[in-house]
């Protein structure tokens, strides 16, 4: 009987994307030689993929439909969707009485239909500018992003010692985000000085966190910049206001005694918590328009 393989325990966290670079690395070494192992990754993968896609396929009654269009589109009449919600539950009474197997199918449906709102809210975030996607958001989708935020002030409140300090290890970091790491971009404008950086788990993403310090008359002042891929990652509140700095729309406010600024460029996110004014945070996230 065959031993269980040291690194058995990490594929699923692996697959998560849950784990530091250096042990992604360690990881992707092993399943280059264990065979093993990769089947289980690939296994794995296909499992969650089948149920992504059973998710997708799968068609909302038309009561649960019109609610979280409603929710998406930010309807704000109370009484029109408290009228829905009530024409909905007579339906599904007068169902539940003629017909117990379909009462089953209904209730089987409530974690399916939530899945299914999500996956719209993806959808719509592809979509338009940063104000449309923003309006767009349903209430768990604007939870998620609310809770992001609130991470990155965290980590910038408390930081920890970033794990790579030179640029070259940092623009590596796209393999594991999933778009362009560019640490040079904030220096150029704004005369901060890079720190250094480390990737950091997102509710079950990966997003770059680049950490730098930018001189003033009171000292230097920390930033904490958010690089990831908005198709997958949102990050923002409805508190957020929207200003234009130069041709970027950025969207800033403070959270927890910090600036947080938030912006979109060329297909990348890019979240920021400092130590800056709201007005120096959002001069600060848009120097991104001058990366090469």
């Amino acid at each position: 009987m065959s031993q269980p393989c040291e690194h058995q325990h990490l594929l699923e966290a692996y697959n998560d994307g849950q784990l530091d670079p250096a042990t992604i690395l360690t990881i992707e070494a092993h399943l280059s030689q264990c065979e093993t192992c990769r089947e289980r990754v690939l296994f794995q993968k296909a499992v969650r993929g089948s149920v992504r896609r059973d998710v997708r396929s799968e068609a909302l009654p038309e009561d649960a439909r019109a609610r979280f269009m409603a929710a998406l589109a930010g309807v704000a009449d109370g009484e029109a969707i408290d009228a829905r919600e009530e024409r909905a539950m007579l339906r599904k009474e007068e169902l539940s009485a003629r017909s117990p197997a379909v009462s089953w199918t209904l209730r089987s449906a409530v974690p399916l239909t939530a899945a299914a709102a999500l996956a719209l809210v993806w959808g719509a975030s592809a979509q338009g500018p940063l104000t449309a996607r923003a309006s767009l958001f349903g209430a768990t989708a604007i939870d998620a992003s609310r809770e992001i935020l609130d991470e990155l002030v965290q980590e910038h409140s408390r930081p920890l010692p970033p794990e790579r300090t030179d640029p070259k290890d940092l623009r590596e970091f796209e393999r594991y985000v999933g778009v362009p790491v560019k640490p040079r971009t904030f220096e150029k404008g704004s005369g901060a000085r890079l720190v250094g950086g480390r990737v950091m788990p997102m509710h079950q993403e990966r997003a770059a966190m680049l950490q730098y310090e930018v001189g003033s008359a009171e000292g230097p002042k920390r930033v904490s910049v958010l690089i990831y891929d908005p198709r997958r990652i949102q990050v923002g509140s409805t508190e957020l206001a929207p200003r234009t700095v130069g041709t970027s729309e950025v969207r800033v406010g403070r959270a927890r005694g910090y600036s947080v600024a938030v912006t979109e460029r060329e297909g990348v996110g890019y979240a920021l918590a400092s130590d800056l004014d709201t007005e120096r945070s959002a001069q600060f996230v848009s120097f991104v328009d001058d990366q090469p």
